[in-house]
Order: structure tokens, then sequence, then C-alpha cells
């Protein structure tokens, strides 16, 4: 995953987030390399104590136009992979 304007851009993933708990979008390519990128839960997205939307940053990613895995993950007592399939959706900030 690259931008081609070497500026990160906003993913946003829709679902259910539990605001309790701390989330990080994982970017992959096979088994050599992870950049990690906090996630936030935008307060518009939030509603009895559900939240529609996750947002993280694209990462730096020095490894090419190679195809990028983006894993979700929450802290709860520790690191786990959100088990549910993730849908991004590209937004560029202005």
């Amino acid at each position: 995953m690259s931008s081609p304007i070497g500026e990160a851009v906003t993913l946003s993933v829709v679902g259910h987030f539990n605001p309790a708990y701390a989330y990080e979008c994982r970017f992959g390519y096979q088994a050599r390399a992870v950049q990690a990128s906090p996630a936030s839960l935008p307060p518009a997205s939030c509603a009895d104590g559900v939240c529609g939307k996750l947002e993280c940053s694209t990462p730096f990613w020095p490894h090419g136009h190679k195809a990028a895995v983006m894993t979700v993950w929450e802290f709860r007592v520790g690191w786990l992979p959100v088990w549910v399939r993730a849908c991004p959706l590209l937004q560029v900030k202005p």
C-alpha cells in the first residue's frame, strides 16, 4: 500500500467497535513486514456505547507496490485480531 503523493491516507472501517477498547490497524506483506497505525473512533460515529466507524492512517510503506494485508486489532487484556472481515473505505484528507 502506498500513497502516490507521499502522504498518509485515512482509511475508515465500518463496523461495531467498543469505545472502551484501543484499536490499531496493522499492515503486512507475507510474514516479513508489519507496520502498525493507531486507530481512532470518531465521536460522531458513537452512540449508546457502540461506535460505527474506526479510522487509521496508512503508515510509511517501504516495501514497494506489493499486496498489503490490513488487519484490525483490539486491546482488551492483550492485543487480539478482530475476527470479522474488515471493509475499508479510502478517504484522502484535504
